[in-house]
């Protein structure tokens, strides 16, 4: 009798570990499948905005459109240091992959900043060697382009 109850026990036991990786594998899905919707983009831009880097630079994002997961536009790009303002580009439009994260990369297949304003040289806080590291690989595509952005007093714009 002690027997035959054994087998049985190991296959609900089997049957118990499938079904949680399979709801564990459900609840990632639908995670990605959410964070790429509207309030999913608000949560990602209230994210950046709450980085704090060790030299004082801060990032803000007014709106971001598209997908995240490839064409992504962002919408009131913004930079500050410890002064304030420093970057502005009211349109920035990248096709990349976020999921090269995981490699500590971050490629950029397409890169396009149709206006950009620099209001001054950015003036951070010293940060340690380490911290000055960049501990990512970054590469960004060469069919990218700035619509010939040039400079001209504090402002970068589109020619033509």
């Amino acid at each position: 009798m002690i027997e035959e109850a054994l087998p049985k026990r190991r296959i609900a036991w089997w049957r118990w570990i499938v079904g949680a990786i399979m709801a564990l594998l459900v609840i990632v899905g639908t995670a990605l499948l959410i964070v790429d919707t509207g309030i999913g983009h608000r949560f990602v831009a209230d994210r950046i905005a709450a980085i704090r880097t060790a030299n004082g630079l801060r990032f803000t994002v007014g709106r971001i459109d598209g997908s995240l997961y490839g064409d992504t536009r962002l919408v009131d790009l913004r930079v500050y240091d410890l002064e304030g303002l420093v970057f502005q580009a009211p349109n920035v439009t990248l096709d990349w992959s976020p999921f090269d994260w995981f490699s500590n990369r971050l490629e950029i297949q397409r890169l396009i900043v149709d206006r950009a304003i620099l209001t001054h040289t950015p003036r951070t806080r010293p940060s340690k060697p380490a911290a000055r590291s960049c501990p990512i690989s970054i590469s960004i595509s060469a069919s990218s382009r700035s619509d010939g952005l040039r400079w001209r007093s504090a402002c970068w714009e589109r020619s033509g």
